[in-house]
């Protein structure tokens, strides 16, 4: 699972955003002020992207450089209400990853926040040990031979593919492979045997208690 988050006043972009990462994995957390965000910033590393939205007119980054000085070096993306030339050259030194101006599309804006925390978005995956697993077939490939997959056994794959190199839980998979269906550890575990019996070459960590990653 990937967490981002937000620092903005605008319910409305709270609600649309979270609405359209939910079913990509990603949670969206807000925070209204900067003053809370600088209380908090000692304990805020675990998050994969900041969502910043500021006023381009008098752009302030000083939570920027706030951030970076305490050697938090999690990508930063801005939200600016409009387009004003000479400030792209401010946040380009501010060392800001990218930004973006309203009004966008929601398509626009999740381009970039999966580029940011480099979701993979396409059917191919590529794992360690030349292993190439397609989500559209359902087949895994290496050294010249091709391994058919079931559906959740797919799913499974897909998950941690998509957040790696993060722990995906336990709960997480229960979401995306059971569609949030109350199934036992033991169940998941199956699944992983399954997997492992037909490519033993895909390496799957167990975080014990916790559940499992790829890279």
């Amino acid at each position: 699972m990937k967490k981002i988050l937000l620092l903005s006043d605008d319910f409305d972009l709270q609600i649309n955003l979270n609405a359209a990462l939910y079913r990509f994995n990603f949670r969206v957390s807000s925070m209204p002020t900067a003053k809370e965000f600088l209380n908090e910033i000692e304990r805020l590393n675990s998050y994969d992207l900041y969502l910043f939205e500021m006023k381009a007119k008098d752009l302030d980054l000083k939570l920027i450089k706030s951030i970076r000085d305490a050697q938090n070096f999690t990508p930063i993306m801005l939200i600016l209400d409009e387009a004003i030339a000479e400030n792209f050259k401010k946040i380009y030194y501010a060392k800001v990853d990218s930004f973006i101006v309203k009004p966008f599309l929601m398509d626009e804006i999740l381009f970039h926040i999966f580029k940011l925390t480099n979701v993979l978005l396409g059917t191919k995956f590529e794992f360690k040990n030349n292993i190439l697993f397609d989500k559209t077939s359902l087949s895994v490939k290496f050294d010249n031979t091709e391994i058919s997959l079931g559906k959740k056994e797919g799913l499974f794959l897909e998950v941690l593919a998509k957040n790696s190199p993060h722990v995906v839980t336990f709960n997480e998979i229960q979401h995306y492979v059971y569609n949030g269906e109350n199934v036992s550890q033991d169940r998941i575990r199956s699944i992983l045997r399954e997997i492992r019996q037909k490519v033993p070459k895909l390496q799957i960590k167990t975080i014990r208690g916790i559940g499992y990653k790829i890279e």
